[in-house]
């Protein structure tokens, strides 16, 4: 049987925000950004949440790029192929974080959106958009793209009614389109008669998903700003529009010039135009549900875009709300008049006070105007006075007012005289009070309202109200009634773990197990006893974590204080002994240098002798070339021609530079000092690690079939022979490796590792996910960080790049330490106390585990097994 729905449904048209007192002093006071996390995507939004609408002539690119600056959304249509996509996003990838791609439901459209999202990797937002959103084959097109999309955002419609909503939330989307046929070029009410009016469907649908962690978008109806502010009002958590947003510059379509003024082409995605233009017409099968009308040119929309913003700002100040995700708040609740009193029993005191007398009312009335005064007062004050006025504001009455004692106000004033306070900060005012609010005893589930004791009589003395549910006062008594049936949480489903209604327990809770919520609710206090035992404990074991942790940094500072000195000591020594061989080097020098000036002064001296006794004889011979005593020159020629007792200087030279096996020495000197310097700063560090030393064992599940492990899994040595074990994922087959059983994924461990009479093995720590199968390039990249030898001296670290290694002395022990928080992963030769290399600034994010490999045996070599050996007495287990 049809059934007639006698309920009120009201559209944008039908309704006005009744304003309420605001502190508000501008609307650039108003916050219109909104923050969104999606239930399905786990994904953020911030934005303002106005959406341009997923049609041709509205969500374009162009449009985009506007709304973008003003941190709107756009709901891109689905006519642009994966090249405009990938365009699009090469020349404006800042715009991709605020849209959506748009697509339908066939094997086509789904193909389409995983090219455009695989192109453009960015978009986190999915618009699937169908007139009739109550198919079967929607739902489960939802559900596919939830599937291959786990990530995105999705928005999912369009719907109007709250269990649709909450049916395509548990299908995957995260934001449902509300509305059918409300839009201005949308003929589906009229072609189809089937409709919902867009305000209630918006609250009702509001309600739905709000009720899961879903959100909704009023799709459609919006002609003005106040239809926006209206929407927002009705709960919509976004607005799409299009008419609104259509005829601009920005909008698709060509420009069309009739009798001088300008027109664009708007047109709904179900009529002729849309479905000739990207369908090649309306198939036989169905009937066009949307018009074309010639929208006037409007020039670019940031014009439009700035008066939407300032409507829903000037809406926001009218109705009190500071910010937009109030202006459900403010809009929705139950009219109120505000107490007339401030909270403060100083305020109180002064508004109880009559501004003739100076004191406390007595019989107060109120003056058409608003003012109030004792009735004696007012009256002798006009007695006494010619003109009929408010002593306050000076108004002047034609007529002298009848006079009326405010019982209610009179009852406050003498409550106030009494110490008594209408309403307590942070009680709940009463609804039912009209003038003076006093705070309420209790709040009624089915009549929807909290009550003073005063309003609260008839619910003890009309029968039929004591059936009532009452509890006590609550100001969100909203979240106390059942969305869907606007009755009140009675019961409580134990197979959901949610509160309903008796309404629900008929359809959807049929065969569920329900309990009154006061038998639930008791019975979880019965468990909180146990649970406060268990806070008690974890808070114990917090305290003690903290004087832990205190007792560790005062221990920290100790040794850090100690370590300051030791670092000061050891390199004040340094510069000492720098600067006293630096002092010895300049003194040789300087002796070096006076003995080279002492002998070449003496060279010099004797060079002059050389020189004087040569210009003597060369005089002589130049006389004697002149003489004409011819006896006389054969007489001394002998004495003459004889060679000079002369020194031969051709190797002689003066040595001024310092000997450089001097210089070598000294170096050398410092060098074994630094060198033991670090050997003692290593052996220091080796102290401090072995601290976090664990119990290492390798695992067999995961060892390589040839590789034999002890019983006590603490050797490994490869054999030729192939064990028969299962070929598990886990498990190495190429590779002659093996890792630890124990995995950790924080803190600090420390182990060692003897490999000596080795002349190969790799050794470190894998994450868990490390491939296992066939040939593994030892890498960071590739989850593995370890030294190798090969060769019987060719040592390498396995870092990105490698990186070779000289090692005066061949490690016989190996230790490895790990810091999962700092990223690091270090290396150590333990019976040189030397450092060999450390892994730096790595990024752990799952477990590691210790990883071994003895490698392989070349005929009588590398036949000793790689052996986890013991670190010291004290030891803890991982």
């Amino acid at each position: 049987m049809p059934r007639i729905e006698n309920d009120i449904k009201l559209d944008f048209k039908d309704v006005l925000l009744r304003p309420k007192r605001s502190t508000l002093k501008s609307r650039i006071e108003v916050d219109l950004m909104r923050s969104f996390t999606f239930r399905n995507s786990k994904g953020s939004y911030r934005g303002i949440p106005i959406i341009a609408a997923n049609m041709d002539t509205v969500g374009t690119f162009e449009m985009a790029l506007v709304l973008h600056q003003f941190s709107l959304f756009t709901a891109i249509h689905k006519h642009y192929d994966v090249d405009d996509w990938k365009e699009f996003a090469a020349k404006h990838p800042e715009c991709l974080q605020s849209l959506a791609v748009s697509t339908g439901t066939s094997d086509g459209d789904f193909e389409k959106l995983g090219a455009i999202v695989a192109a453009v990797p960015q978009i986190q937002y999915i618009c699937v958009d169908v007139a009739n959103g109550y198919s079967e084959h929607f739902v489960n097109f939802v559900k596919d793209v939830r599937q291959k999309f786990p990530t995105h955002t999705i928005m999912a419609g369009n719907v109007v009614t709250g269990e649709m909503v909450e049916e395509l939330i548990l299908a995957g989307a995260d934001i449902i389109k509300v509305g059918i046929g409300p839009g201005s070029v949308c003929t589906t009410r009229k072609k189809t008669g089937v409709g919902y009016p867009q305000l209630s469907a918006v609250i009702e649908c509001a309600d739905a998903a709000h009720g899961l962690g879903g959100h909704i978008i009023s799709d459609g109806g919006c002609t003005c700003p106040g239809d926006v502010s209206k929407a927002f009002g009705a709960g919509a958590d976004f607005v799409m529009l299009g008419g609104m947003l259509a005829g601009h510059s920005e909008s698709g379509g060509e420009i069309i010039e009739k009798n001088g003024k300008k027109y664009k082409l708007f047109y709904g995605m179900s009529s002729d135009t849309a479905m000739k233009k990207h369908s090649g017409g309306v198939a036989e099968y169905r009937a066009s549900e949307g018009k074309t009308v010639e929208m006037p040119y409007k020039g670019p929309v940031e014009a439009t875009v700035k008066d939407v913003l300032g409507g829903v700002r000037s809406s926001c100040t009218y109705v009190g709300a500071a910010k937009l995700k109030d202006c459900t708040k403010d809009t929705h609740k139950r009219p109120h008049v505000p107490t007339a009193m401030a909270s403060s029993t100083g305020s109180q005191a002064e508004q109880c006070m009559c501004s003739i007398c100076q004191d406390f009312f007595t019989d107060p009335v109120t003056i058409p105007c608003g003012h109030n005064f004792c009735m004696a007062c007012i009256s002798q004050h006009w007695d006494s006075s010619m003109k009929t006025q408010c002593p306050l504001c000076k108004k002047n009455f034609h007529l002298r007012p009848d006079l009326g004692i405010n019982r209610e106000f009179r009852e406050l004033v003498e409550g106030l005289k009494r110490g008594e306070s209408p309403v307590q900060p942070g009680a709940v005012p009463c609804d039912a009070c009209t003038k003076i609010k006093r705070g309420a005893l209790k709040s009624c589930l089915h009549c929807e309202g909290s009550f003073c004791k005063t309003h609260l009589e008839p619910h003890n003395t009309v029968a039929k109200l004591k059936k009532h549910k009452l509890i006590n006062p609550v100001e969100n008594l909203e979240d106390y009634i059942c969305p869907m049936h606007e009755k009140p949480l009675v019961l409580f489903c134990r197979d959901d773990q949610r509160c309903v209604c008796l309404s629900c327990t008929i359809r959807d809770h049929k065969s569920h197990n329900t309990v009154p919520v006061e038998e639930e609710s008791e019975e979880r206090k019965s468990q909180f006893g146990r649970r406060q035992a268990e806070i008690n404990l974890t808070i114990q074991s917090r305290m003690k974590k903290i004087e832990e942790i205190k007792h560790s940094v005062q221990l920290t500072k100790q040794s850090s204080e100690k370590e300051k000195a030791d670092i000061v000591e050891l390199f004040t020594n340094l510069i000492r002994s720098l600067e006293r061989c630096r002092d010895e080097l300049l003194e040789v020098m300087e002796q070096k240098q006076k003995a080279a000036e002492t002998q070449a002064e003496e060279f010099i001296k004797e060079l002059e002798q050389e020189i004087s006794e040569l210009k003597r004889r060369n005089t002589e011979l130049e006389q004697l070339s002149h003489t004409e005593d011819h006896l006389h020159l054969l007489r001394i020629y002998p004495s003459l021609c004889s060679p000079l007792d002369t020194k031969i200087w051709t190797g002689i030279s003066t040595d001024t530079h310092l000997r450089e096996d001097a210089l070598r020495r000294a170096l050398t000197k410092h060098e074994e000092f630094l060198n033991g310097a670090v050997v003692k700063i290593t052996e220091t560090e080796l102290k401090r690690i072995e601290k976090f030393t664990v119990n290492v064992t390798m695992d067999p599940e995961t060892a390589h079939p040839k590789l034999f492990l002890s019983e006590n899994d603490k050797q490994a040595r490869y054999g030729e022979t192939r064990q028969i074990v299962p070929d598990s994922p886990w498990r190495f087959d190429t590779c002659p490796s093996v890792l630890g059983k124990e995995g950790f994924s924080s803190g600090k461990l420390y182990f060692e590792v003897e490999v000596k009479g080795k002349t190969e093995w790799d050794l470190g720590v894998a994450r868990e996910s490390v491939n296992r199968k066939g040939i593994i390039t030892l890498s960071p990249r590739n989850g593995l960080w370890t030294l190798w030898l090969r060769n019987g001296s060719e040592y390498k670290a396995c870092d990105c790049l490698s990186v070779s290694l000289c090692l005066k002395v061949k490690p016989q022990k190996v230790g490895v330490y790990v810091d999962y928080e700092q990223g690091l992963v270090s290396f150590y030769d333990v019976e040189s106390r030397s450092h060999i290399y450390s892994f730096t600034g790595q990024s752990f994010t799952e477990k590691l585990y210790p990883y071994f490999s003895p490698g392989f045996i070349y005929g009588d070599k590398n036949l000793a097994p790689l052996i986890i050996s013991p670190v010291g007495k004290n030891k803890c287990i991982l």
